[in-house]
């Protein structure tokens, strides 16, 4: 496990979870949120593996903002297989996935599975600030997301309320 955090003048922070078996491509991508112009301001935890991260978490449970989720694992059959058991205990904490592959079928399946957002490793080499604004999207969308989550539960809650009340008066 590896801790790096980088504060800003005004001191919001965002928790990055990143699962990443690749020394190299793990030193990339938290040297661009460490040093990148583009980088707000991120705590990064990293694991190898989705069993280390899991038993990381079941022992020290941390809300993480957004996790950087690399699709080929060594404890993992396949890119499925790695975001399936990632959702069983991150919940609802978006995911963006990481991969050479560039494939826009691979994509289109991930985002309809769950995933906030896909970025191929090769084009964060070129465009760093990709990472950045994909974290920083993928954040944004998620708490849009639960918020109207939230609307529609109490919409809901209100019109089971009222359906309770009309059947109860009958």
């Amino acid at each position: 496990m590896v801790l790096e955090k980088k504060m800003t003048m005004a001191g919001s922070i965002k928790k990055v979870l990143l699962i990443e078996d690749s020394e190299s491509d793990a030193f990339m991508f938290k040297r661009i949120m460490r040093d990148h112009p583009c980088a707000q301001s991120y705590t990064v935890v990293c694991f190898d593996t989705i069993e280390r991260a899991k038993s990381h978490l079941s022992f020290n449970p941390t809300d993480f903002d957004v996790v950087l989720l690399d699709l080929h694992l060594p404890d993992t059959t396949d890119g499925h297989d790695t975001l399936v058991q990632a959702r069983s205990f991150l919940g609802d904490v978006p995911i963006v996935a990481l991969t050479w592959c560039d494939s826009k079928e691979i994509a289109r399946t991930l985002l309809a599975a769950g995933i906030e957002d896909y970025i191929c490793k090769s084009y964060v080499l070129t465009n760093p600030d990709l990472l950045c604004r994909s974290i920083d999207f993928a954040v944004s969308r998620n708490r849009q997301t639960q918020l109207e989550l939230s609307r529609l539960m109490a919409e809901l809650g209100g019109k089971h309320h009222l359906l309770s009340d009309m059947i109860s008066s009958e």
